[in-house]
């Protein structure tokens, strides 16, 4: 089964795209919704296709990434940077719960990559061209790559002293890309305007909550932060303590011809965790990626100096199996998140509620009542349940009515619950300590009556008045 919020807004966007609905989320992904229609057309199953989309994403961020290692330092680093990445814990999290982040690990291997081509003042300008048309490509998956990765594709075209004509050329890539993206959500929302006022409201959604920067306080910014530092480093740990294993000068003359190139590379992307935005582990992919080429570099250094089978198959395994070991028995809280406990901790909050939901949808009439804070995302309650009004609660007045994945109708204070037999809630932030209600599994049940009030947490619910078969019934 689908498991998560966003899984269920990209199921919503292969019937319909419309970012402003949510179908899916803004900025839309629109080349993500892409792909998986186009493998919709071959797999049936939802959970199968998104997961495969997941499988194609990490292929090729390994493969672009196997192959940076190999120009810089040869085989050895290319096959410890690619174990590194294909069994660090953030890749295989985000493949199984919202594989569209893998897509930051793939623009971030595949856009170093083509930087590291065009490196070098005499190198090709294609490669410059090209690296430009893939920041705008890769933006579709995932928007945030035009600006986790810009400064290095600047920082490339500076140092080998691009001409005017050739930033044109770029210029040009770059903005062929973005509008073939940009131009169908667009279009899907209905104008320039309305996308522009749509990303606004979406980012202050994002980032007052936890960024300094966007007003957030002190504590929950630093755990942000903080978060985002054990994400991107705490997996480093399977592979960092090799670094006393090999010798200082031969590391030494490994790094420093591409210090600057990695700095550029992890930096942008670091700031933007800690300062900006990391919610979920899959968000510091692209500081993961140049890490994972960092421990494919210091082991191939070790094996230059220890240069055996035995060394060769130890370097190789140590690290992938720490890293498994990571996956399945994570040390700390921060590190469950991004761990087989957290995709368990998803399917005991969601198989459950689903299965309740289809027991009383057989047999009476029906309403759903969820919050944004509810355990089990009130998005896959209305995605698997759509003809059941979802009733959801917005802070401590407003209330959205939806029905069919859309916006049926919405209020203020007094909340108006559609007409049903039975109600059940899942409950969230919000307190539920009144009378009247029974547990039922992960929800609690009531049976409001018609003309009575239920009062919940300040709120009073009522069920609505056009119930004529209800009053009947009574």
């Amino acid at each position: 089964m689908l498991v998560t919020f966003d899984a269920a807004n990209f199921a919503f966007a292969l019937e319909d795209f419309n970012p402003s609905l949510h179908k899916p989320q803004p900025p839309g992904y629109p080349l993500f919704v892409g792909l998986t229609r186009l493998l919709h057309v071959f797999i049936s199953d939802l959970p199968t296709l998104f997961t495969f989309a997941g499988i194609i994403a990490t292929l090729g961020a390994v493969l672009a990434l196997a192959r940076l290692a190999e120009e810089i330092a040869g085989w050895r680093a290319a096959i410890v940077s690619a174990i590194l990445l294909i069994f660090h814990p953030a890749v295989w999290t985000e493949g199984l719960l919202n594989p569209v982040r893998g897509f930051l690990a793939t623009a971030s291997a595949c856009i170093g990559l083509l930087v590291w081509r065009a490196w070098n003042q005499g190198s090709n300008r294609g490669w410059i061209v090209g690296t430009w048309a893939a920041l705008g490509l890769f933006s579709g998956f995932r928007p945030t790559v035009m600006l986790l990765l810009a400064p290095l594709c600047l920082a490339v075209g500076i140092r080998r002293r691009t001409s005017p004509v050739e930033w044109i050329h770029c210029g040009l890539a770059l903005a062929v890309t973005v509008a073939v993206w940009v131009g169908a959500c667009v279009w899907a929302v209905g104008g320039v305007s309305a996308y522009l006022a749509l990303l606004r409201d979406y980012s202050d959604q994002q980032f007052t909550e936890t960024s300094l920067l966007f007003g957030a306080s002190v504590t929950p910014a630093l755990k942000m932060a903080g978060r985002a530092l054990i994400w991107s480093f705490g997996p480093a740990a399977c592979w960092a303590w090799m670094m006393f294993l090999a010798r200082s000068r031969e590391l030494s003359a490994q790094f420093r011809p591409i210090g600057l190139f990695l700095l550029l590379w992890a930096v942008p992307s670091l700031l933007s965790a800690t300062l900006f935005h990391s919610a979920e582990p899959g968000h510091v992919l692209t500081v993961v990626t140049p890490l994972c080429l960092v421990g494919g570099l210091v082991v191939a250094a070790v094996l230059r100096r220890w240069n055996s089978l035995g060394w060769t198959v130890g370097a190789v395994v140590v690290p992938a199996v720490c890293s498994v070991a990571l996956f399945f028995y994570p040390p700390t809280s921060v590190m469950r998140l991004t761990s087989a406990e957290a995709v368990r901790l998803q399917e005991r909050r969601v198989a459950p509620a689903l299965a309740l939901l289809n027991e009383y949808a057989r047999r009476e009439r029906l309403t759903v009542i969820a919050s944004p804070a509810s355990t089990v995302p009130w998005r896959l309650l209305a995605y698997y349940q759509p003809t059941i009004p979802l009733v959801v609660l917005h802070g401590q007045s407003d209330y959205w009515v939806m029905r069919h994945g859309r916006l049926e109708s919405s209020g203020k204070g007094h909340v108006v619950v559609p007409c049903s037999d039975v109600q059940l809630w899942f409950p969230g932030g919000e307190s539920t300590a009144a009378t009247g209600f029974e547990a039922v599994g992960p929800a609690l049940l009531s049976r409001i009556n018609a003309g009575a009030l239920l009062r919940v947490s300040d709120k009073e619910f009522a069920l609505s008045r056009s119930c004529p078969a209800l009053i009947a019934q009574e």
